[in-house]
């Protein structure tokens, strides 16, 4: 009685279906429904079958008559695996015997358990597969077989998406739903479907660019795959930087040579992505962090092994990528706050090199700070900006909080 309890409330949430609703469908009270899902009863044999037809299932299924599920559902995979074993060496009867044969396997496996979301997914999957052979000409579809095998399988689809509670399978389906569409070239409802996707780690985005590619809208297309690719390398660049910093944390000074290759493959990779999108001054990226934070941990590093001059090194390629910044934006850059920002970022370049260090220390025995090669650069920078102050007394001062 327990498990029957299960298995009804699981059938009633997949079918979006509140107690009220389904105590309504079938004429009883929320409390009856209520005992029946707690296992405190069990429907009279007179509503089975119009519980059944509320649930959209099969009397069997609302019972767990039967078969196993899971095993059933594992000997479907494993007759359509054998299936495609026969077929595959001749694929002209691969597509006009073997993937109907499959189709309609998972289709009987439905009849009995048509809840069964993977199953769904598989079915309508193979008949996107012998439309879309359809549509491109390999073989001859009426039209009326090919509109009711095209509304079955989105039914498939449509069903995972409304009752589902699985993302991933949530996602597949809307996806190869926006498939469908293309099928009957309806842009716009695959261009609707694709909006629904999560924006996150570029599924709305390929989405949206089957249906452009499909289209045959370029123009959209184009865009879209470099917004894209920007996003994919946001999210390269700070992984990378993630590693880098963690190691760093991890292995403190014990372990400098792996710090800075972590540093070095960001640096190298933070030059060419800046290089690729942001040749010209944008005010989003008026700053190459990537490569600037690179070169500060490299500094970092070097100075906790006691490598100076490779510090140095780092102190004056920052130098040279602030004061060139600087320059782009004071060309494209019309606004006096804006300017003043990024001033103040600049400035923290050199600053930022020794504060994770036991170099922090503002004093006259700075080793970093009393080089003339780290005096020089510090000069190109606030030469550059217009800052007037002297480097301990005046900049890092009014700024000791952002530093430290």
């Amino acid at each position: 009685m327990q498990y029957f309890g299960t298995r009804l409330k699981k059938l009633r949430r997949n079918a979006s279906l509140s107690q009220a609703d389904m105590s309504e469908s079938i004429g009883v009270s929320v409390q009856t429904v209520s005992k029946w899902e707690n296992g405190r009863g069990m429907p009279d044999i007179h509503q089975i079958v119009p519980l059944a037809t509320v649930l959209g299932v099969s009397t069997d299924y609302l019972l767990g008559v039967g078969i196993n599920e899971d095993a059933a559902f594992e000997e479907i995979k494993k007759e359509a695996e054998d299936l495609k074993k026969k077929f595959s060496k001749d694929s002209h009867k691969y597509l006009q015997e073997c993937v109907p044969k499959l189709y309609e396997l998972y289709g009987s496996f439905l009849q009995k358990y048509p809840m069964n979301f993977p199953a769904l997914y598989d079915c309508a999957y193979y008949i996107w597969y012998y439309l879309g052979h359809a549509k491109f000409g390999n073989f001859r579809l009426p039209d009326d077989e090919f509109d009711n095998l095209f509304k079955r399988g989105k039914s498939m689809l449509d069903a995972i998406v409304k009752r589902d509670h699985d993302p991933g399978m949530i996602i597949k389906a809307k996806r190869k739903l926006i498939d469908y569409h293309i099928l009957k070239d309806d842009f716009t409802e695959a261009e609707r479907t694709a909006l629904t996707l999560p924006d996150a780690g570029g599924i709305r985005d390929y989405g949206l660019l089957a249906v452009y590619e499909n289209e045959h809208a370029n123009r959209k297309a184009m865009d879209l795959a470099e917004s894209a690719a920007k996003d994919m390398n946001v999210r390269f660049l700070n992984a990378l930087w993630e590693r880098a910093r963690r190691t760093s944390a991890f292995y403190g000074s014990s372990n400098a040579a792996l710090q800075i290759t972590l540093w070095s493959k960001l640096l190298d990779e933070a030059k060419e992505y800046y290089a690729d999108f942001y040749k010209e001054y944008d005010r989003k990226h008026k700053e190459m962090y990537w490569v600037s934070s690179a070169l500060e941990h490299l500094c970092t590093v070097h100075l906790s092994g006691n490598d100076l001059p490779a510090a140095l090194d780092c102190v004056e390629e920052l130098a040279e990528l602030a004061v060139s910044t600087w320059e782009r934006a004071k060309k494209f850059e019309n606004d006096p706050a804006e300017l003043e920002s990024l001033k103040t970022l600049l400035l923290l370049y050199l600053p930022f090199c020794y504060s994770n260090t036991l170099y922090v220390a503002e004093s006259s025995d700075n080793v970093l700070t009393q080089e003339p090669r780290f005096k020089e650069a510090w000069k190109k920078i606030s030469e550059a900006v217009g800052y007037d102050g002297t480097y301990f007394s005046g900049f890092i001062s009014q700024n000791r909080e952002r530093i430290e």
